[in-house]
């Protein structure tokens, strides 16, 4: 009796183990058919431009440890594909496997030479926020960078000169940044006087393009252009602006305004909103402010500042 329930009891396991087996394969296969690694390696053979960007674009994502190199091959043999958007698809998720940049950074870099300006540009921020100064990469990305200074599209020049300052060479983009303070209005222009107010680069022939964003009814032009001027020592027209820009309705407006009379010497109408500020709800501005007030108190003669 006892060995017939044993072999039935074998039996059950073995059963069991073969169900098992059988549903660990199903899953597998439903697995390999459904995985990114799978879709994207069919995509690439068979589907659409659009199909293979949204395949390679899903390879960005969270994938098992397993399939990471199997993902990687498919992406940086997908920088071939002969559609530019497909070919910036991948260049776009190899951001996600920095660990290779050495092999494909070179792959990337024809991109740049598209001749379609928004693959250009997005080539050039991928590059970016991949490569790092002083590297070896850095050296073979920058003469691109320094070409792709004179396109014909002004977003074109904008990214470029972003992409050389992040890579330690912003220098080289002050030509085409003045260029754009001359010939472009907007976010474009703002865009390149942030960057060469980052650099602390201002040149004295973009005095005029300030002076012209002081009229703007943008309050952001009103408030980086006064900031510009003051950093060249060029502040009398700025001046009016900023204590006009003291009564504004939007409190960074005001803290910007009051830091830069501050430094021009004018604490009386600046100190109050700052001192307003530092009771404000967000604790960014409260923190402004503080910063504000404990660098007026290391001014001479300004340690009664409270």
């Amino acid at each position: 009796m006892k060995d017939t329930y044993r072999r039935l009891h074998v039996r059950t396991l073995m059963v069991w183990v073969g169900f098992l087996a059988v549903l660990c394969g199903l899953a597998t296969t439903l697995y390999r058919a459904l995985s990114p690694v799978s879709r994207a390696s069919r995509s690439l053979s068979s589907g659409s431009p659009l199909q293979r960007g949204m395949a390679l674009w899903a390879l960005a994502g969270a994938l098992p440890p397993w399939e990471h190199e199997e993902a990687y091959k498919i992406l940086a043999g997908a920088l071939g594909d002969p559609e530019p958007n497909v070919r910036l698809a991948a260049a776009e998720s190899l951001r996600s496997y920095p660990e290779h940049s050495s092999e494909f950074v070179p792959l990337i870099v024809p991109l740049v030479k598209s001749n379609e300006p928004h693959v250009r540009e997005r080539a050039l921020f991928i590059l970016e926020t991949i490569v790092k100064p002083g590297t070896p990469e850095a050296a073979t990305v920058i003469p691109l960078m320094v070409a792709a200074l004179a396109a014909s599209k002004p977003n074109v020049r904008l990214e470029t000169s972003r992409a050389l300052l992040v890579v330690g060479q912003g220098k080289l983009a002050i030509p085409a940044l003045v260029r754009l303070m001359h010939e472009e209005r907007g976010t474009r222009r703002l865009g390149a006087l942030g960057f060469l107010l980052r650099m602390n680069q201002l040149p004295e022939d973009i005095e005029p393009d300030l002076k012209e964003m002081l009229q703007s009814d943008s309050l952001t032009d009103r408030m980086w252009a006064s900031t510009a001027l003051v950093r060249m020592s060029k502040a009398a027209p700025a001046t009016p602006v900023l204590s006009d820009l003291l009564k504004s309705s939007n409190v960074d407006a005001r803290l910007h305004a009051a830091e830069n009379l501050i430094s021009l010497g004018e604490l009386e109408a600046a100190l109050p909103v700052v001192r307003e500020a530092e009771n404000n709800q967000d604790q960014r501005i409260r923190l402004w402010a503080a910063t504000i007030l404990n660098w007026t108190r290391q001014l001479p003669s300004q340690g009664e500042a409270r």
